[in-house]
């Protein structure tokens, strides 16, 4: 019973240090984890409670054509350390054979024991000679016998199983984030150049940076609903948003790249600041610079997303040529061994 204790414990340190976790995910695997404990402790409770025979109690005899069976018991003598006993309980007409012991090495003292307990268990019956019941006796030559079932442990494998289910929903949870969170990075560096070019030329056009970045935001809004998320135009939207607010431009800025959190963005969102002390001709050189930049390293990155896709068709492409060599080679062989 105590593990269970354990683990409840144990549940309540990672509900309450598991806070930077999505709120829903971890209410979900803590759940989990104590409804599969709360029933492993009832399974445990009763599965294991009257476990100790008391005296005269006894096993049932299977009906006459059945046959014998075996049973699993805990016995100590005197208080002395349990041990195991496997107990064949015959059907109910048939005889009890003496056993003997067919060893002839030395045998060890906790077989002697289990010997001398099978005896008085047959001989114990004998006396009784009760023909649906197989009694358990009191006494081993004069000393005390407690007899016991084994104990169940399926509450705790329960328990632990809900365990085991709920790591697996938290790490299936950190992995769709580390996926989805790779994906923003990546469809982010590569929608940058774009965005860069984009602002370079309403830059040119005459707009300011505050006219450009709410053009680029109404531009993605008319998209419509339909339109696949970029998470580069979602934070000019939201920088639009706040400037429509009066949030200041330099505070706004400031807030993209952190937003964003990666650095091409930061330095982005630098030289809008510096733009606010120094004006736009000089922005004009440095998104030139920046966008060139930008394009070189949406090169090198589809190249790499190139070579990551080839090396993942490799797999499949082995698995296609052995189909083939089977296709070929099997009629080859059963001809073969036809002839």
């Amino acid at each position: 019973m105590w593990i269970h204790g354990v683990i409840f414990a144990g549940i309540a340190v990672f509900a309450a240090a598991g806070k930077r976790w999505p709120k829903n995910s971890r209410k979900k695997i803590v759940f989990i984890m104590l409804a599969a404990n709360f029933m492993g402790l009832f399974l445990t409770y009763t599965q294991n409670q009257n476990r100790i025979y008391q005296e005269n109690s006894y096993l049932e005899r299977k009906p006459a054509g059945e046959g014998d069976y075996t049973r699993e018991l805990l016995v100590s003598v005197e208080g002395e350390e349990q041990q195991k006993v496997q107990i064949s309980v015959p059907e109910q007409v048939s005889d009890e054979p003496e056993q003997e012991s067919e060893k002839e090495e030395p045998l060890s003292r906790q077989e002697i024991l289990e010997q001398e307990i099978q005896q008085a268990l047959q001989t114990y019956n004998q006396k009784r000679n009760e023909k649906d019941k197989y009694y358990l006796p009191s006494q081993l030559d004069g000393k005390d016998m407690q007899w016991e079932q084994t104990p169940d442990f399926s509450g705790r494998y329960l328990a632990f199983l809900g365990i085991a289910a709920g790591a697996a929903l938290l790490i299936q949870k950190q992995k769709k984030e580390e996926e989805k969170r790779k994906k923003r990075r990546e469809q982010m560096m590569m929608d940058y150049p774009g965005l860069i070019m984009k602002l370079t030329l309403f830059i040119q056009a005459g707009m300011s940076v505050r006219k450009a970045f709410q053009k680029m935001a109404e531009d993605y809004q008319a998209m419509g609903k339909e339109k696949e998320k970029r998470y580069a135009y979602e934070e000019i939207l939201i920088c639009s948003r706040e400037m429509e607010q009066g949030i200041p431009e330099k505070e706004i800025y400031e807030r993209f790249g952190k937003r964003c959190g990666q650095v091409k963005y930061k330095t982005f969102s630098v030289l809008l600041i510096q733009n606010l002390k120094k004006g736009n001709q000089n922005l004009l050189k440095m998104l030139e610079v920046e966008s060139i930049q930008a394009w070189e390293d949406r090169k090198r990155t589809a190249k790499v997303m190139a070579e990551t896709a080839a090396t993942k068709l490799i797999i499949p492409m082995i698995m296609m040529l052995l189909v083939v060599f089977a296709l070929l080679l099997i009629p080859a062989c059963l001809t073969f061994y036809s002839t």
